[in-house]
């Protein structure tokens, strides 16, 4: 994202190559990374319309991209067959229905509101307001739109994980700030809040109650992963009270069998 912002400020093909081959990496470490060159795209749009070398930037930006997918994942080429396979082995799970009750929208908002059912609501208002501020909305717009088509995508397909959503925390974290700091803004024209004391005390409080929910859930998150969890306890159990050599059937979910 920020290649791709940096991109459209400088207007240089170099710049734009960059942001293309961020994307291609990213799509060969995982596919759905390639969602991300909606953002150079964006920025390419917006800034390169009328420039004399467009077509340049934007054969920059897929140049730069496809050679850094097959330069992460150069089995797409060297056994090409397989990977057309396994992609669209891929493709065809996502698109099952999906089961459960709820939408995936839903879902994924309850998995981004983990840390505090304030935080998703937050991170939507500084986004309006970046997108209501015509001096901020140019320079935003490749992280909003990618934000805003990367949730879509997630929505829109079926086998909702939580961990799908991790590529929206840092934009939700920028949406956020932007948010709390009009907050703090508009709080200035308060006479008694705009003083230097209350003013920093004001400040310390607002980062606190929004880092705490976050915190807290990472502690609890490490202690967890300090505790044996069920398939280690299961395995020792079996070490100890099946005798050597026994047959065991593992299925999905795991269970054991002997």
């Amino acid at each position: 994202m920020w290649l791709a912002v940096r991109a459209g400020r400088l207007g240089t093909v170099r710049a734009y190559a960059w942001a293309g081959i961020a994307c291609g990496l990213a799509a060969a470490a995982k596919y759905n990374g390639g969602i991300a060159i909606v953002a150079p795209i964006a920025a390419w749009v917006l800034h390169e319309r009328v420039s004399p070398d467009r077509f340049r930037k934007l054969g920059a930006i897929v140049g730069g991209a496809a050679l850094a997918f097959l330069a992460g994942a150069p089995y797409t080429v060297l056994d090409m067959p397989a990977f057309l396979d396994g992609f669209a082995a891929q493709f065809s799970r996502f698109a099952a229905p999906l089961n459960g009750t709820d939408p995936a929208w839903l879902l994924y908002i309850k998995h981004l509101s983990l840390a505090g059912s304030y935080w998703v609501p937050i991170a939507a208002a500084g986004m309006a307001i970046l997108i209501w501020r015509g001096s901020a909305r140019v320079r935003w717009a490749p992280v909003i739109l990618f934000t805003v088509v990367y949730f879509y995508v997630l929505s829109s397909h079926s086998h909702v994980f939580g961990r799908y959503a991790v590529p929206l925390l840092p934009m939700l974290c920028l949406f956020s700030s932007v948010a709390v700091i009009e907050v703090l803004r508009g709080l200035d024209r308060i006479p008694a809040l705009a003083r230097p004391v209350p003013r920093r005390l004001l400040v310390a409080a607002v980062w606190v109650a929004l880092l705490f929910g976050p915190i807290r859930g990472t502690v609890r998150w490490l202690d967890l992963q300090k505790r044996a969890d069920t398939r280690q306890l299961a395995a020792d159990w079996l070490k100890t009270s099946t005798p050597k050599g026994t047959r065991i059937a593992v299925g999905r979910p795991v269970s054991f069998a002997w």
